[in-house]
């Protein structure tokens, strides 16, 4: 009895894919007929930056997978490549595989992209961090395990990660309305001077730290509500486990 439950794990241990192979891809895209980018990836960070003196995307990727042997993992990695569909003025990227023939051979693929900075942007992963810079669009950004880490301009803003910080700093002059949550994490919010806007934040586990400008403020069981200004746009601010910072 003793022996086959010390191996057991041993030949578990044995079957795991241990060679990785990786590569890089690089490329850009001319941007004149794309409006909204969609960056999509399970296991891996996306970096974007906006740039206002380019007409391209500048693609950066980084893809890996593993196999059971160094051969194999060199055979797995000609079946991973970025993927690239465009229609109706969204281009999106994603990681492309073979799901069937890499199931257990972890697939996956980080991003770095320079585009324009007015491009509305959307930016998704299971496992990795996102960060956007610089851009004027709107922006959408969700990871399940992972940090965000945005400074935009955009007037409509959500960000979702599950566990993870979320650091946002909203940087544009017109009424927003903006959504950002965590489950685990905390979230710091930069606002810019003139803003207006109606707040609403709220944690479970944690407090909530706000400016002076916040007028007309109830705080009541960790939930603030309150007023920025002439109050013409909203943002609501929500986390379980995390403090809330507001400056």
């Amino acid at each position: 009895m003793r022996t086959s439950l010390f191996l057991v794990p041993l030949l578990a241990a044995c079957s795991y894919p241990r060679y990785v192979a990786t590569k890089t891809v690089e490329y850009a895209i001319p941007a004149t007929s794309t409006t909204n980018l969609l960056c999509q990836t399970h296991n891996g960070h996306i970096t974007v930056t906006g740039e206002s003196n380019t007409s391209q995307i500048e693609v950066r990727a980084e893809l890996s997978v593993r196999g059971y042997t160094k051969d194999e993992a060199d055979a797995n990695l000609h079946l991973v490549e970025v993927g690239r569909e465009q229609k109706d003025g969204t281009l999106r990227l994603f990681v492309k595989y073979p799901q069937d023939d890499l199931f257990d051979c972890s697939p996956a693929g980080s991003f770095v992209l320079r585009v324009p900075r007015e491009l509305a942007c959307g930016l998704e992963s299971h496992n990795g961090r996102l960060t956007l810079r610089g851009t004027r669009g709107n922006a959408r950004l969700e990871t399940h395990n992972g940090s965000i880490d945005a400074t935009v301009e955009g007037t409509e803003v959500e960000t979702t990660t599950h566990n993870g910080d979320i650091r946002l700093a909203l940087a544009g002059s017109d009424p927003i309305r903006a959504a950002v949550r965590s489950h685990n994490g905390s979230i710091e919010m930069s606002l810019p001077e003139n803003i207006g806007t109606m707040l609403d934040a709220s944690t479970h586990n944690g407090k909530v730290v706000w400016p002076e400008r916040v007028v007309d403020a109830t705080y009541k069981k960790r939930s603030l509500r309150g007023r920025i200004g002439d109050g013409t746009g909203s943002l609501t601010i929500s986390t379980h486990n995390g403090n809330v910072k507001i400056h």
